[in-house]
């Protein structure tokens, strides 16, 4: 996680204790960290910072200790960023609209900055192949590119009537999820990009997180998290919910952030000035 100084901390899941925390000065930070991610292979940990054209790249020099590689200049601030699945890409969604793609070997640009969004974008995923790029923006649209070339696919996907702030593809790629500020995600059909059956409702919170999950080997469903700390499990087929994970009523400040580990038993709320690990599997639930 990042804080308010742009310093970076790490924490072991398992026993909450802390791992790791970068010693930066104010002077040498670019101020709070509001986006961090991992690459795929875990050998690389990529900040955006609040305002500033930029981020950070810190690699490990050991088991304990990581180290402070580079910046990168964006020209506008970043809002967003996500890995391709095998690493070798980085996209980023910034402030002035515009969708950029950098060679994490080189950290130079692929290509040309890519324009098509009328705000700025809030949240990217990578289709499961590799081969598009989802955004959503400040415009209330969602949008597709072509991976390799930067290219538009299709006309901007309107239905949104709030800010779009979070994305996930279904695991086959068929289903594309969006949801926005107004507590509504809708399911899209890949095929035609049509809208699948009636949005589903988390409640007025904002969505900041989606992702599909194998729950105990069975079906992929939907979690949501949202803005309130509710953590909730979707059958997406049927359009209702199938359990709450997490109640965030108990949660003494809103989320700023949420995380999903790659198992899928552990969600990490950013809430205030404390990261709070919640165990979501289904056997933790029903209990």
């Amino acid at each position: 996680v990042g804080d308010r100084g742009g310093n970076v901390h790490m924490y072991n899941i398992h026993t909450s204790s802390p791992v790791w925390e970068s010693q930066l000065t104010y002077g040498d930070s670019l101020g709070t960290i509001i986006k961090v991610a991992f690459s795929p292979t875990s050998d690389m940990l990529v900040c955006c910072h609040d305002d500033e054209p930029m981020i950070s790249v810190w690699r490990p020099e050991n088991n304990q200790t990581w180290t402070f590689q580079r910046q990168c200049d964006h020209g506008s601030a970043v809002c967003c960023l996500c890995f391709s699945g095998e690493g070798s890409l980085l996209a980023t969604g910034c402030q002035d609209g515009l969708l950029r793609l950098w060679d994490v070997q080189t950290w130079t640009p692929k290509q040309d900055p890519i324009a098509g969004h009328e705000g700025p974008i809030l949240c990217i995923a990578f289709s499961p192949n590799g081969m598009q790029i989802a955004t959503g923006s400040s415009d209330k649209t969602v949008r597709l590119w072509n991976a390799e070339t930067g290219e538009s696919i299709g006309t901007p996907m309107a239905g949104h009537e709030g800010v779009v702030g979070a994305l996930a593809w279904s695991p086959d790629g068929s289903t594309l999820a969006s949801g926005d500020e107004d507590g509504s995600i809708i399911l899209w059909e890949t095929e035609t990009w049509c809208i699948k059956g009636k949005p589903l409702k988390h409640n007025s919170w904002d969505i900041i997180f989606l992702a599909f999950t194998h729950a105990n080997g069975q079906e992929p469903s939907l979690l949501s998290h949202n803005r309130g700390c509710d953590i909730l499990l979707w059958n997406a087929v049927a359009g209702t919910i199938s359990r709450i994970l997490f109640n965030g009523e108990t949660m003494p400040f809103w989320a700023e952030d949420f995380f999903l580990t790659q198992d899928g038993t552990h969600g990490i709320i950013e809430s205030g000035n404390t990261v709070t690990i919640v165990d979501i599997s289904l056997d933790a639930a029903a209990n």
